[in-house]
């Protein structure tokens, strides 16, 4: 198990542009990568996981399937802290044998839920991932997420920052979102609902058409 300390910002899908071409990532970025990311989210009819505060997803990445289990954290003023279980699978359905945390395997021992899961809903978007090296020692992980998230044939766009702590303290996160506000002509806003409680507000909606 990881903890995952992220600060999301949203910003409009026009200045995504400008955002890629700063220099001030340009001479912090000490690794870059692009990636096409397909997210499955797994739950139940009865949206059992969502209730216990769960995530179960299936994320495709370079042909290979990574099992992630997201888990009661904490999000306020963008600060999304959630502890994390990830391990590599052979498809795109959930591998309960991965599973390791006694808390987890008792809940996915049970039967029933095993028989309801199915997809609610999927994410498609284009990460364009940075590795930042700042002035202090610090590290953190930049990414730019474009795409949409689908329930049900019915969908809604996705474009976010993520400022993942690599090394520092939650501060770091804090104070290089202040630094990068200073040097765009565009505002950035504190975003406090990920992909997941997207996809499931926009798969609740679906539900009630």
């Amino acid at each position: 198990m990881s903890t995952e300390i992220e600060l999301k910002l949203s910003l409009a899908p026009d200045d995504c542009t400008h955002l890629l071409q700063l220099p001030l990532l340009e001479s912090l970025s000490t690794h870059a990568e692009t990636h096409e990311l397909y997210t499955i989210y797994y739950d139940t009819p009865q949206l059992d996981l969502k209730h216990q505060r769960i995530a179960l997803r299936l994320r495709r990445i370079n042909g290979h399937w990574l099992q992630s289990i997201k888990g009661k954290g904490e999000i306020s003023s963008g600060l999304h802290q959630q502890h994390e279980w990830e391990a590599e699978v052979n498809s795109e359905k959930p591998d309960y044998s991965k599973i390791t945390d006694p808390d987890l395997i008792k809940l996915f021992s049970k039967i029933n839920l095993r028989q309801q899961m199915r997809a609610v809903f999927v994410t498609e978007f284009t990460r364009h991932m940075r590795l930042l090296q700042l002035k202090d020692g610090n590290k953190i992980e930049f990414c730019l997420d474009q795409g949409t998230v689908t329930a049900n044939h019915s969908s809604t766009p996705i474009c976010e920052i993520e400022l993942e702590l690599k090394s520092g303290n939650t501060n770091t996160l804090f104070q290089f979102a202040l630094t990068l506000q200073s040097v765009l002509p565009f505002p950035l806003k504190l975003e406090n609902i990920n992909k997941s409680e997207r996809g499931y507000a926009l798969y609740t909606k679906t539900l009630q058409a």
